[in-house]
């Protein structure tokens, strides 16, 4: 058994688990286009490769991913599925409610979209009014940081998606998932009304790549993944050490 693996417990060994380890790591992924290259499980496969490695490396639990999202942005693209921001913020916060009477003393948030991360932080804000758990969030701590590991990113401040990176990372992963013949170019200038006003991406673009996927390697995956597990596991030491 994966000793960090929260489903394979059982009812008699669960608290004791929790107790020990102190912190669950709740994975947020979704199901949502990732243009013509990738499949629409891609955040959930990233997020669980990622979750996976902080709960081994911060002698924490991890949940099972919970595979549908906030996709807003892209809700009306073929084959998306979108559970809306306020029904994934009272899913969170059940779910915390449910750790805490088990015990755990923090609820570690990941989402591998970055849609979620509203719900996340809004999940995060309740939950510290009405239970003492403690939660934390994110997606890629620093990644921005990182991005000169790649040769193309789009110009928005937050936008990684099916481009360059992001595919480079499922290349890491499993490149038999990556369709390489349908790698192509996408939107590079992100309009800059998405900043400030609510803009679904159908709207200026059918290729739904906010990058470009053409220049993906595994390397490329293997270095960011590197990079930003080891800042995410220092984020959920430090505060562990804090409880």
């Amino acid at each position: 058994m994966n000793d960090f693996k929260y489903e394979y417990y059982n009812s008699g060994n669960i608290r004791e688990a929790i107790k020990e380890k102190k912190n669950v790591i709740l994975p947020l992924g979704a199901v949502e286009a990732h243009d013509i290259h990738l499949p629409l499980n891609t955040d959930n496969i990233l997020v669980e490769y990622y979750t996976n490695k902080l709960a081994e490396n911060t002698n924490s639990l991890v949940l099972p991913t919970m595979n549908y999202g906030a996709v807003w942005s892209l809700s009306d693209a073929s084959g998306s599925i979108d559970i809306g921001t306020k029904t994934l913020v009272e899913l969170i916060k059940n779910i915390g409610l449910s750790l805490a009477k088990n015990g755990a003393k923090m609820l570690t948030l990941i989402s591998a979209h970055f849609g979620n991360i509203d719900a996340a932080k809004t999940a995060a804000r309740e939950l510290y009014e009405i239970s003492d758990i403690k939660v934390i969030y994110m997606t890629y701590p620093n990644i921005r940081m990182y991005l000169d590991i790649f040769d193309v990113v789009n110009d928005h401040s937050l936008y990684l998606h099916a481009c360059e990176v992001e595919t480079s990372m499922m290349m890491h992963i499993d490149e038999s998932l990556v369709a390489k013949d349908k790698l192509r170019e996408g939107v590079l200038n992100v309009p800059e009304e998405t900043g400030y006003t609510p803009t679904k991406w159908t709207d200026f673009t059918d290729v739904y790549i906010m990058g470009d996927a053409r220049l993906s390697t595994k390397e490329k995956g293997k270095e960011i993944f590197t990079r930003v597990i080891n800042d995410a596991v220092g984020i959920i030491n430090r505060e562990k050490d804090k409880l």
